[in-house]
């Protein structure tokens, strides 16, 4: 099995939206978190083949998705953090923007 044999499994059984769902304990993919599910996707793709055949041969791949998740959610500096905040976004889909004025509309 290649890589993108590999990645395009993991895809259709949605291991990755199933990590995202356990770690932000959500039902739904919100818009943020679909984001976050394509990069791990992207990583993996990008990711050097033999380490992830080896992952896989050795069923330890789902691990590696779950630390690549956990590091992407957690992370106060990880490139999806950067990318939803930069978009006005907050966990969970729920969209935030700039606040100048609230107290005038209350």
């Amino acid at each position: 099995m290649t890589r993108n044999e590999i990645v395009e499994q993991i895809a259709r059984e949605k291991r990755v939206e199933n990590f995202i769902r356990n770690v932000a304990h959500t039902s739904r993919i919100a818009p943020d978190l679909q984001d976050l599910a394509q990069m791990v996707y992207l990583t993996l793709l990008t990711y050097d083949e033999d380490k992830i055949l080896d992952l896989w041969e050795n069923d330890e791949l789902g691990f590696f998705i779950a630390r690549v998740v956990l590091t992407q959610y957690r992370s106060t500096d990880s490139p999806w953090r950067d990318e939803i905040h930069h978009l006005g976004f907050r966990h969970h889909g729920a969209i935030h923007g700039p606040i100048d004025n609230v107290k005038d509309k209350i």
